[in-house]
């Protein structure tokens, strides 16, 4: 441009005054953005609005730049382009015959207020190559646009699959509850907390009492409406922050952070009244059923299988004790006396 006004082929006052509109414009949009306020709209970045101002300020420095106006043309490329990421293409399309028409009425309104000083043939030839190059500009954008939202459609799907997938991975089927894997995952990052911390957390293995003989009377089916029906009412039951997970089989495994022995065992002995006060009904009558279960608080220097263990022992200890019963390593609370048969025997 500075060469076109030494060789006085542009007014260098009237290109100064299209320069400081243009960066003025240029600064509100740079504001509006990096302040954050443009994110109240569903277009951040603005995009339309730019490219609307762009081409207002094309067609002004149309109008200014005199014999070198063909030049002034080719932004206009780069403007349309501009919204090939974030623009749908109804409103490129829009977008395109909207320049189109504001270069018309520019070079119109050029030649109607000052007739004979401009060439109709090179502001024809001007309005022609922009009807060929803006479309073919236009649809490229587009292209680009479709592109990026299959791109997204297929990021979507992909994270979908690999949630779905996760979640098959780290679930059991039947009941919904977290899997073996998934509560060694979570104890693993229990072990990592309290080593920082030292907050105490508590396990409770449970197993559902003479579950064999319950699957012979009732069948499969019904063995496994015992089982989702267990995993429904032990999720009701506990807190929000602890996990229930299904251990293998009958048994179930109960992650209580934030707890120690004592809480957990008065927690599980409110479940086993509640468990067995359940009437469940089956294909072939009525569906009763209790559990056994032990505690295990942590202890510090203790591994996550260490208390596992513990919890175990305090579990073979309630079942040898008659079932029906929450045992912890010094405290049992069971409805059955010892010696004596559950009340599937």
């Amino acid at each position: 441009m500075s060469a076109f006004v030494h060789q006085n082929i542009i007014s260098a006052r009237s290109l100064l005054v299209w320069l400081v509109c243009v960066l003025s414009g240029l600064s509100v949009f740079h504001y509006l953005i990096r302040s954050g306020w443009s994110k109240r709209f569903a277009d951040p970045a603005l995009a339309q609005a730019q490219i609307i101002f762009a081409v207002f300020a094309i067609a002004a420095g149309y109008t200014v730049t005199e014999t070198a106006r063909s030049a002034v043309l080719l932004p206009l490329v780069l403007v349309l382009n501009f919204g090939a990421f974030s623009i749908r293409w109804r409103r490129m399309i829009e977008l395109t015959i909207f320049a189109l028409g504001v270069m018309a009425l520019t070079m119109a309104w050029m030649h109607a207020h000052w007739p004979n000083h401009y060439s109709s043939i090179v502001d024809a030839s001007n309005f022609l190559l922009s009807m060929v190059t803006l479309p073919g500009v236009a649809g490229l954008a587009m292209r680009l646009n479709s592109l990026q939202a299959r791109l997204h459609q297929q990021r979507v799907e992909l994270k979908n699959a690999l949630d779905r997938i996760q979640d098959l991975a780290t679930r059991d089927e039947l009941t919904g509850l977290v899997n073996r894997r998934r509560a060694n995952e979570l104890l693993s990052s229990q072990m990592t907390r309290v080593d920082r911390a030292t907050a105490p957390f508590a396990i409770a293995l449970i197993d559902l009492d003479h579950f064999k003989r319950l699957n012979d009377h009732f069948g499969h089916a019904g063995g496994d409406q015992i089982l989702r029906r267990f995993s429904e009412e032990a999720r009701g039951f506990v807190r929000n922050i602890d996990t229930v997970a299904r251990w293998g089989g009958e048994e179930f495994l109960i992650l209580m952070p934030n707890a120690d022995e004592h809480f957990a065992l008065q927690l599980l002995e409110r479940l086993r009244i509640h468990i067995e006060g359940l009437r469940t009904p089956g294909t072939v009558g009525e569906m009763r059923f209790t559990l056994s279960a032990g505690v295990a608080s942590w202890r510090i220097g203790q591994t996550a299988d260490e208390t596992i263990a513990r919890a175990d022992r305090a579990l073979y200890q309630a079942k040898h004790s008659g079932r029906n019963c929450v045992k912890a390593e010094a405290d049992t609370l069971c409805d059955v006396p010892v010696g004596a048969s559950g009340n599937y025997d």
